[in-house]
């Protein structure tokens, strides 16, 4: 600041040396005309003193504005990358979190498909297990149901008769005369 009011003194200073030099050489000059002069001198420093200072807060003012906003767009840009940055990660975490929830139900899956197969497969083992078991007792009536059918065809064959002699004839190749009756039986009900 003090270069300003510097400049603006010094022509002041000048002029006033000047006009006291001039009264001491004895020439007449107009102190009216010197007065209007300094003044006008001064008048005119003064503004240009304005002008450089409110350039110079101007410029001042505009780069704080300029730094200010500089600062401003920085820090947004900042904002808006972490902002960005911060919205990636959360995608992410949640594609993370989605992938693992969706393997955790694929392994369920799976797993339920296996219990589910392996009940299956008990079941119809269960149900194999039943058919041969009922087929067995099945098997086993119709046998006691041929047995005593073959013992009472044995109690009432006469063996004079011509089958009684064709029956004796057949029982030969077999250990027991109710063995040779069973199949005979056997064969007779299922061709007739």
């Amino acid at each position: 600041m003090l270069p300003i009011y510097w400049g603006l003194i010094t022509p002041i200073f000048v002029n006033l040396t000047f006009l006291t030099m001039a009264n001491s050489s004895g020439d007449k000059l107009n102190l009216d005309s010197l007065l209007s002069q300094v003044k006008s001198n001064y008048q005119s420093q003064h503004e240009k003193g304005k002008q450089t200072l409110k350039s110079h807060r101007e410029l001042s003012h505009n780069s704080s504005n300029d730094l200010l906003e500089s600062i401003k767009s920085e820090f947004k840009q900042k904002k808006d990358s972490v902002t960005v940055d911060f919205e990636i990660n959360k995608q992410k975490n949640r594609n993370q979190n989605i992938f693992a929830d969706s393997e955790k139900i694929l392994e369920n899956i799976k797993k339920n498909r296996q219990i589910q197969k392996e009940t299956e497969d008990q079941q119809l083992k269960q149900h194999n297990q039943e058919e041969i078991r009922y087929a067995e007792q099945r098997r086993q009536q119709q046998k006691k149901l041929l047995t005593r059918k073959a013992q009472q065809w044995l109690a009432d064959l006469d063996i004079y008769s011509e089958e009684g002699l064709w029956f004796e004839e057949f029982a030969r190749t077999y250990p027991s005369k109710l063995e040779a009756a069973l199949d005979y039986l056997a064969i007779v009900e299922n061709t007739g």
